[in-house]
């Protein structure tokens, strides 16, 4: 089966993933127009900022990591431009040469995200104006700031992104001010949560106009003139829209896709009260696993118990350097990246008991194991588990 993804970081990235480790022997490629598969959206404006100052602390994964450990093939810088259902093809452009081709596929599966809300209003394409979405957004803004030195700027939004741009410009030392057309920021805040809100900003010396309208754009005197309605213009050297996102559904709707039953997905978060995958979502994710046996679990309880007469194979799954940091005695090494290769090492005929250092690493090695025909089993855990109890009995034993 061939399965083709449009779109990674988050959605696409996510599901490549998970595909990967319920099927062993799929073919995945996914076309992500971006240059990045998975990158961290929340730190984007703190690496503006210069609270985060090394830029590879923003990717997640690359295209080489992710097929090292998942067998994914990412092509970044793809952008898929139409989708043929009657067919099972998808048209792609190569953005970085030009070339235009087609993709067969057995099963679609449409992640494109969302595009930065762009009004239709004059002076939106000056070059002083920013969005912040992306991770070559980033670059773009943090480069600007580099090179011109701006002493102020414009945020025409008061959602998230605008706050915590808002936050990382002035540990700059830059004039900020927030324009909103709501009465107030965080629209959907109850008023008075907002109102706190409202005075923190502002001791932080973050101009604020709210129930402004934003009308254009234009460039004077080196910088931008925000055109407000009914109000005077926000004069700065740098201006960033931040008015939300919309969809990206233009190729589904092109393609006479329906989309109704996505209204039964809660696929939204909000950074600053949970992860994109929220711990009660993970937890219902491996209840999942268990109860349909795609996973089955060793526990710590069963150490003991577990044969060390050759019957079994005991996996560990770190890297070198981590085994050789310390380790279960009886356990091999095989680190995870390199188990594809190394599947002639093991007996099929064996139960596999696989551990790691959280779980994570000897989870994926189970679905490669389980993948080819093994019986295996991973540790609920990890080792750093496993240290942190057997290290703390030991001291009980000595006190």
């Amino acid at each position: 089966m061939k399965v083709v993804i449009i779109g990674g970081v988050a959605g696409g990235a996510t599901a490549a993933a998970r595909l990967r480790r319920l099927d062993e022997e799929a073919e995945i490629v996914v076309f992500e127009r971006s240059g990045y598969v998975s990158y961290a959206n929340c730190g984007l404006p703190y690496y503006i900022g210069g609270a985060i100052e090394d830029p590879e602390a923003l990717t997640l994964q690359t295209p080489e990591s992710f097929f090292a450990r998942f067998r994914v093939e990412m092509r970044v810088h793809h952008e898929v431009t139409a989708i043929h259902p009657e067919r099972k093809t998808v048209c792609v452009k190569n953005l970085e040469t030009g070339e235009e081709f087609e993709e067969a596929y057995d099963k679609l599966l449409l992640s494109p995200g969302a595009r930065p809300a762009q009004p239709r209003l004059p002076g939106v394409g000056l070059e002083k104006l920013f969005t912040l979405r992306t991770v070559e957004d980033t670059f773009r803004i943090k480069d600007y700031i580099s090179a011109r030195h701006p002493k102020s700027a414009v945020l025409a939004g008061g959602g998230f992104i605008s706050l915590e741009l808002a936050e990382n410009l002035r540990a700059l030392g830059m004039e900020v001010a927030i324009v909103q057309r709501p009465r107030q920021l965080m629209n959907p805040f109850d008023p008075d949560m907002a109102a706190l809100l409202h005075s923190e900003v502002r001791r932080h010396g973050v101009r604020l106009a709210l129930g402004q309208t934003v009308e254009g754009f234009r460039e004077k005197d080196g910088g931008v003139d925000v055109l407000l309605k009914d109000a005077p213009p926000l004069h700065a050297d740098m201006v960033v829209l931040a008015i939300g996102v919309t969809p990206d559904t233009a190729l589904a709707r092109e393609a006479g896709l329906t989309a109704i039953r996505l209204k039964d997905l809660d696929l939204a978060y909000a950074p600053p009260y949970s992860s994109a995958k929220a711990p009660v979502n993970m937890a219902g994710f491996l209840i999942d696993n268990i109860a349909h046996g795609i996973l089955k679990q060793w526990h710590l309880a069963d150490l003991d118990a577990l044969p060390r007469d050759g019957s079994a194979i005991l996996l560990d799954t770190r890297t070198a350097e981590e085994y050789a940091g310390g380790h279960i005695d009886g356990f091999i090494n095989i680190p995870v990246d390199a188990l594809r290769e190394r599947l002639g090492e093991l007996d099929k005929s064996k139960p596999v008991y696989v551990i790691c250092q959280s779980g994570l690493r000897s989870y994926i090695a189970c679905r490669i194991l389980a993948g080819k025909g093994f019986d295996c089993y991973n540790f609920s855990g990890g080792f750093r588990f496993y240290d942190a109890v057997t290290g703390d009995r030991r001291l009980t034993e000595r006190a």
